[in-house]
């Protein structure tokens, strides 16, 4: 691998660590569980000049099984949820919910986006 080419995968990796690091997923407690169900709220903190655009909740069954996704709705404030997946069956999952954030193109630099996940979380439904 030339130089030039070890460079520009630095650069790369360099703006998509600071992309990630000035973003965040924050979740507003932690999960709740019901029967057959997760919840959870939170909120998408964009660094200055960033918006963001979608966020999804994920769930995964430890110990395998199918996981499940679901979207959710943009609140004022950088808020979103409360987002809710039903019909799971008795046992632990581990929930993440991820943010899109997105930057205009600016000052010749061109348009971003980067999809964040926040953290892992562990929960049991009953």
């Amino acid at each position: 691998m030339n130089r030039s080419c070890v460079f520009s995968v630095v650069l790369v990796l360099f703006v998509s660590q600071s992309a990630m690091a000035a973003n965040q997923v924050v979740f507003a407690g932690a999960p709740t569980t019901a029967p057959g169900a997760i919840t959870v709220s939170g909120s998408c903190v964009p660094d200055a000049g960033w918006t963001w655009s979608g966020v999804a909740m994920n769930v995964f069954p430890v110990g395998g099984g199918e996981a499940k996704s679901q979207l959710g709705a943009a609140k004022p404030m950088n808020m979103w949820g409360p987002i809710t997946i039903n019909g799971l069956p008795a046992g632990s999952y581990a929930v993440t919910v991820s943010c899109t954030f997105t930057k205009p193109a600016a000052g010749g630099m061109p348009a971003q986006s980067i999809t964040i996940v926040g953290p892992l979380q562990i929960v049991t439904v009953p």
